[in-house]
């Protein structure tokens, strides 16, 4: 009787553990190269791409290291937004408005309320910079995602079966 009861739980783990796992896919998208100037609002820092395959997912954190050279008089604020599209028209804010005072290279870890991602579909998270008015000039931004360590990192929970 152990013997049965094992072999139908073994079984049973078997057809539902394989069936509740995601598969994501990261990726960016390219940023095109542009001069920032002082008091710019909402400038593209970067744009990540998740392709989720297999069962659901809630991403539900974002974190990026933040580098090149700039001083902690330069960023006026961080946002992170979701969309469906590679644009931040239409996209829903997950982070608005955060302060960024920090000097270069900066950890920004943010969670955010669970935003559900159903498999087959893409959400690209963008994160954005707004300039101070007296910012300094010539100094610039980046999000290395070249570098596996440094890259954008998308946190997330599958949904229960």
């Amino acid at each position: 009787m152990k013997k049965q009861l094992l072999i139908l739980l073994s079984i049973f783990y078997i057809l539902f553990s394989n069936a509740s796992k995601a598969d994501v896919i990261y990726s960016t998208e390219v940023v095109p190269a542009s001069t920032v100037v002082q008091s710019q609002d909402n400038f593209v820092l970067y744009i990540a791409k998740m392709d989720v395959t297999g069962t659901a997912v809630t991403a539900n954190n974002i974190n990026f290291i933040l580098s090149g050279m700039y001083d902690n008089s330069d960023i006026a604020s961080i946002d992170v937004m979701i969309n469906t599209s590679a644009t931040a028209t239409g996209a829903t804010f997950l982070i608005n408005n955060t302060g960024a005072a920090f000097a270069s290279p900066h950890t920004y870890n943010f969670n955010f309320t669970g935003q559900n991602i159903p498999p087959g579909e893409t959400r690209y998270f963008i994160i954005r910079a707004s300039l101070t008015s007296n910012a300094t000039n010539a100094n610039n931004l980046k999000i290395d995602g070249s570098i596996p360590a440094n890259a954008v990192n998308i946190g997330f929970t599958t949904s229960p079966i």
